[in-house]
């Protein structure tokens, strides 16, 4: 269930109320539900609704339905209410009779080969749990896991000729059976999932492999028909009467008809790789690496390493109206029957860590580096109102963070669908050892001009650290070097009469095993003439500095203080 702490509107409430108060705006021709319903309550009801026309706010209305009615509302996460609701608004979905047909406005409908099966089809009512991601303009595509469920419809009407009651030969036409004899989930020619035959059906599906697939239902629907043949048989006798009678002829046909609904979906599971690390300190390191968009990382405590996408909900509006049909003819109702999806979009420009602790706390660690590739933001549906990224987003493939509390059990990928986050998985990551680093400098030669300094890398137990060759380096007053294999360096760096210092710059700990630890040192070079006489100079100024304010405050209060070392000698 939905709770306030993803649902993204604290603070704009009477903001948007109040705005959206003043703008008049017509209803669309097809509206959202407007009371919660299927278990769900006002906080996680409404805040589903995208997809319907903003700035219809009431004065009477609760805070969240006011917000809902004013904007669209964004999720941190997939929201599992979409689930509930469509699991249970299937069912609201009309049962029909023999002689009339429901579907959903624009739907593609097909008849038997003799037409006594017309206005048959099936329909995809949902495919859960699932996001539609909006990666790109050209790349939007439904992700599902490998596991889940479809919903569909199935309906159609029987349209037999009428019987012909006049003339010698007259033909009825008796049904004896309608009905959908068999549903099931397909992918490709592939039966993924099967269920027991009804108008509208839940399919559980599993097996579905790596990349883009079309799934959908495919519903086989038969009718049992009688046909008589009565056909007037007369002769005429030997004495030139006629004599008539009936001959009677029936013939059981069979009628069948196969349709089916698809969707092109992609399947969607983590298969994160990455590394862990424990720092000196106890620090943990976690790098992870998605083949798939991903939503973040969920860290010890209530810290959050969130990526770009942020979540909403909306109606799927091919669904707003129902066309029925029956021999009377046809006409167009509202459906009762909505279905929702899940969508997600960047919201951020670039991935931050957060956390979900009251107050003006902080989160406890550091986001170390984002890696992924820079797409232009894509156009959201011009019904939905939620803050997008500016122009471009980084799509987050690979997250480094840095946290206080040492706990990789406690660490969870959390992925783009419902239900697909997992903990990290010993298998798929390598355990990095880092180690603590002690740098030592000292000036070995000097000149008026320059300084030559020798710097020694060593770990903490001692061991020599090279960084040659290890996207690492030491920099001493702003040059870098690299040290040898024995940790030492040696850099000529221009002289100044100054502490000057030195630091170790390590690789990050996913480029490195053993990995390490910064460090620094600082050094003084040493005394030269011009280096005695400049001190000479500070300590005359220092001096000079400090005794004016003395001898100022005896000359203008006559405090007899001057000079301070009279009566000594």
């Amino acid at each position: 269930m939905a709770t306030s702490s993803h649902i993204r509107f604290v603070l704009v409430v009477s903001v948007l109320v109040g705005s959206c108060l003043a703008v008049g705006v017509l209803p669309v021709a097809a509206d959202p539900p407007e009371e919660p319903d299927h278990g769900l309550n006002a906080s996680e009801f409404y805040p589903l609704w995208s997809h319907d026309e903003d700035a219809n706010v009431s004065l009477n209305a609760t805070a969240i339905r006011a917000l809902a009615n004013g904007t669209d509302i964004s999720y941190s996460e997939p929201p599992r209410e979409v689930q509930q609701w469509n699991q249970q608004d299937l069912e609201e979905f009309p049962n029909t009779g023999r002689q009339t047909s429901v579907y959903p406005e624009g739907t593609e409908t097909t008849s038997s080969e003799r037409g006594w099966i017309t206005d048959a089809y099936t329909r995809l009512f949902a495919v859960q749990p699932s996001t539609r991601v909006f990666v790109s303009e050209s790349r939007q595509p439904l992700y599902v896991p490998s596991e889940g469920s479809i919903l569909g419809t199935t309906d159609f009407r029987v349209d037999l000729p009428e019987d012909d009651t006049s003339g010698s030969v007259r033909v009825f036409y008796d049904l004896n059976s309608a009905e959908i004899e068999s549903v099931r989930a397909v992918s490709g020619a592939r039966t993924i999932g099967t269920t027991a035959p009804s108008q509208t059906v839940q399919i559980n599906y599993s097996g579905l492999q790596s990349g883009p697939h079309s799934v959908g239902v495919e519903a086989q629907i038969r009718i049992d028909v009688t046909k008589t043949t009565r056909t007037e048989v007369c002769s005429v006798d030997e004495d030139g009467n006629e004599n008539c009678h009936w001959e009677t002829e029936t013939e059981d046909i069979d009628e069948s008809v196969t349709v089916e609904d698809t969707r092109l979906v992609e399947q969607y599971s983590l298969l994160s790789t990455g590394y862990v690390t424990q720092y000196p300190n106890d620090d943990m390191g976690v790098v992870t690496k998605q083949n798939h968009p991903w939503a973040g990382l969920s860290l010890p405590g209530n810290d959050t390493a969130n990526g770009v996408w942020g979540f909403y909900s909306g109606r799927e509006t091919d669904w707003d109206s129902l066309t029925k049909t029956n021999p009377e003819g046809t006409e167009t109702v509202s459906s009762p029957a909505q279905p929702l999806q899940v969508y997600a979009y960047p919201s951020t420009s670039q991935a931050e860590l957060t956390t979900n602790e009251s107050g003006f706390s902080q989160p406890e660690g550091e986001l170390l580096q984002t890696q992924g590739e820079q797409r232009t933001v894509p156009k959201l549906p011009a019904s939905v109102n939620v803050d997008v990224a500016n122009q471009s987003y980084n799509v987050s493939s690979q997250l480094a963070v840095r946290h206080t509390d040492y706990a990789p059990d406690k660490v969870e990928v959390r992925g783009l669908v419902a239900g697909t986050s997992r903990e990290l998985s010993p298998a798929f990551y390598t355990t990095v050892e880092t180690r603590g680093t002690s740098l030592d400098s000292e000036v070995i030669n000097s000149t008026s001009s320059t300084l030559r300094v020798r710097v020694e890398l060593t770990d903490e137990a001692g061991q020599p650290v090279m960084t040659a060759g290890y996207d690492s380096r030491v920099v001493v007053e702003g040059t870098p070097v690299e040290t040898n294999a024995a940790g030492t360096a040696i850099v000529t760096i221009e002289r100044t009469e100054k502490r000057l210092s030195a630091r170790y710059e390590p690789a990050p700990f996913w480029k490195r095993n053993p990995a390490y630890t910064s460090s620094t040192t600082a050094f003084y070079p040493p005394s030269s003439f011009g280096g005695n006489m400049w001190l000479l100079f500070s300590l005359i100024l220092s001096s000079f500095i400090l005794w004016i304010p003395v001898y100022m405050a005896d000359k203008m209060l006559d405090l007899d203080i001057w000079p301070p070392w009279e009566g000594i000698w």
